[in-house]
């Protein structure tokens, strides 16, 4: 091999090893806008009653419509934290953004507040300021809120719920009681440093040893 071409090679190495690194530097900063909330619930004496969690994507913008005109584009704003999941599970019943078709649900990062579109017996829409309602909001059958949303720390939030469900057996008084909000902390993939050691290993001695030519 001559110089020029170990040269080459070499430069070769150090372009794929920066693109590389790049690609790795680049991976948290990626996932750092992901949010995910973990929630416990406590009836009114305190006791553990279920559990749920929630996230969304702070670099995803989602359209709230407020009004709708037929001849107009429909007014309103954009949230950049509505839910892209939610499930909860109190003694026995389970609550889904799916108990809400068409809805957009939104956590506090990006109006200072939480809040919830919903559309009633009208098409009009209106705002749920600081609650969020799951269940069914024409008949009354089985519904869930959760309100009183108070944050204790940038980690910690804590509120009320409120759960009715009417079965076979007529309806019932309803459960109440509390819960906790806790933001947890995504796990982002990030090779090992003996990965990037290999990898860097592969590259070296294939500029220093190259194969011989048969």
């Amino acid at each position: 091999m001559n110089k020029n071409s170990c040269i080459s090679q070499l430069t070769l190495t150090t372009i794929s090893l920066a693109c590389v690194c790049s690609a790795i530097a680049i991976q948290p900063v990626q996932a750092a806008n992901i949010k995910e909330w973990k929630i416990d619930f406590f009836n009114d004496a305190g006791e553990f009653a279920g559990e749920g969690s929630f996230s969304y994507d702070l670099d995803t913008e989602t359209f709230v419509e407020t009004f709708f005109y037929e001849d107009s584009e429909p007014e309103g704003f954009y949230v950049q934290a509505a839910l892209e999941s939610f499930s909860a599970e109190i003694l026995g019943e389970t609550w889904s953004l799916g108990d809400q078709p068409g809805n957009v649900t939104w956590w506090a990062d990006s109006t200072g507040q939480q809040g919830q579109q919903v559309f009633h017996r009208s098409p009009e829409p209106f705002i749920n300021s600081g609650y969020w309602f799951f269940g069914d909001q024409f008949f009354g059958t089985e519904q869930f809120v959760i309100s009183s949303m108070e944050m204790i720390s940038e980690t910690v939030w804590e509120g009320s719920w409120f759960q009715f469900v009417l079965d076979s057996t007529g309806p019932g008084p309803g459960t109440s009681g509390t819960w906790t909000a806790t933001l947890e902390t995504l796990a982002t993939p990030v090779p090992e440093p003996t990965t990037l050691l290999g990898l860097i290993a592969v590259f070296g001695f294939g500029v220093l040893f190259p194969q011989k030519r048969r």
